[in-house]
């Protein structure tokens, strides 16, 4: 085991102020004087190795410094008193005759009274630096003791919100981005408006195929980079899945949605808070959610949220509607929405009004995936006029795809 001061010099001083203790508790009244503040220091130490013992906490810098100060000092202490003691221990004379151990016997023990206060001031000074020390370092360790708490029922509200979390999705599609694609969508007059002012709206619908939730991990990337620092500004995403819409109803998805937002406050909101304690085994209303993410929201002086793959977002059963019209009460209160979506009518008509980009494969993204991946053919890789054709005729038969 290892703090920063070695475990060892605790055991160290405890075993000289016992051994002082134990050898010359027979020596004349005047050691006796100061025994008992010898006695408090041995147990002042042996609380400080019972709190470091066993324990994963590892001391600060400071604490380590200041306990090995500590121990010097009380080594010191005490080891001047052994000193001082052994000079006046002599071994007295063995009985004739006789198997007896031979005894210690002690001459004139002469210590000036202002020595012995010397003495018990260093011992009391060290003792009380002990205890100094002691209920800062349990001081400490109850802080550490209630971050754990708080965290531990962070994460049961953030749970009992909802289990589902895009981060992975989010990794896994923006890995499968190929180095710089997609910049002439962050690089456009509409996402720089989009990002620029609040309460804003920017459609992106597009073909199967075009690449819209590639480009959405690269927006997403693009917020959380712009805003890292910034705790002020909260970032929300979700990932629409046709074959997950079990799991995806506008209950879910808000979910997902405040359980982001609240995950980036330093501070689990009282909102969040009162609605898990009054529904811990129910789920609560979409109402009682979309005042949650009003409440939360408005802890932020801005807010941004993703939505990929609208359109896989069921419609038979209303989830589609009321997921946007939850969303957009966000939106007139201040907040940014994006969305990608094919083109379906009712969502393209949801979105009329509204600033629009359309997601298309540009010949020039095309042509990057295209240098760095045709020489992973060796077939192509060794033949340079095929490889022109290639980059020629690939581009131009993509046509947005």
């Amino acid at each position: 085991m290892s703090f920063g001061v070695g475990f060892g010099d605790v055991i160290g001083a405890i075993a000289l102020a016992q051994k002082i203790r134990k050898e010359f508790s027979d020596a004349p009244s005047q050691f006796r004087q100061i025994s008992t503040e010898v006695r408090i220091l041995s147990f002042t130490l042996q609380d400080i190795e019972i709190e470091l013992r066993g324990k994963k906490h590892v001391l600060r810098l400071q604490q380590r410094n200041n306990l090995k100060e500590i121990l010097r000092s009380c080594n010191s202490v005490l080891s001047d008193i052994e000193k001082t003691l052994n000079k006046y221990r002599v071994l007295g004379s063995k009985p004739k005759g006789t198997k007896k151990a031979i005894k210690r016997t002690w001459k004139r023990l002469n210590w000036e009274p202002g020595d012995i206060h010397v003495y018990r001031d260093r011992i009391i000074l060290n003792a009380t630096l002990l205890n100094s020390f002691s209920q800062q370092y349990l001081s400490h360790k109850l802080d550490k003791l209630t971050e754990n708490q708080d965290a531990r029922e962070r994460d049961a509200i953030f749970n009992w919100l909802t289990p589902i979390d895009y981060d992975s999705q989010q990794a896994d599609f923006l890995s499968r981005r190929q180095s710089d694609t997609g910049n002439w969508l962050l690089n456009s007059s509409e996402y720089q408006s989009w990002v620029a002012s609040s309460g804003q709206t920017l459609f992106c619908p597009g073909i199967h195929g075009a690449g819209k939730t590639i480009l959405t991990s690269i927006i997403v990337d693009d917020l959380h980079v712009r805003f890292e620092n910034d705790t002020d500004v909260g970032i929300a995403y979700i990932y629409c899945n046709y074959k997950q819409q079990a799991d995806q109803t506008a209950t879910d998805l808000l979910l997902s949605i405040l359980k982001q937002l609240t995950r980036r406050r330093p501070v689990l909101p009282d909102a969040v808070k009162t609605l898990h304690d009054r529904h811990k085994q129910k789920r609560p209303s979409i109402e009682e959610i979309s005042d949650n993410l009003k409440s939360v929201s408005r802890l932020y002086s801005r807010v941004f949220i993703v939505i990929d793959a609208l359109d896989e977002c069921q419609s038979s059963n209303g989830c589609r509607a009321k997921l946007l019209s939850k969303i957009f009460v966000l939106q007139k209160q201040g907040g940014n929405v994006l969305a990608t979506s094919r083109f379906i009518p009712d969502i393209v008509e949801r979105f009329s009004g509204f600033p629009s980009l359309e997601v298309r494969a540009r010949e020039s993204d095309v042509k990057r995936y295209l240098a760095r991946r045709i020489n992973d053919i060796p077939r192509f890789g060794r033949n340079p006029k095929l490889q022109e054709e290639i980059a020629k005729v690939i581009p131009e038969a993509v046509d947005g795809m």
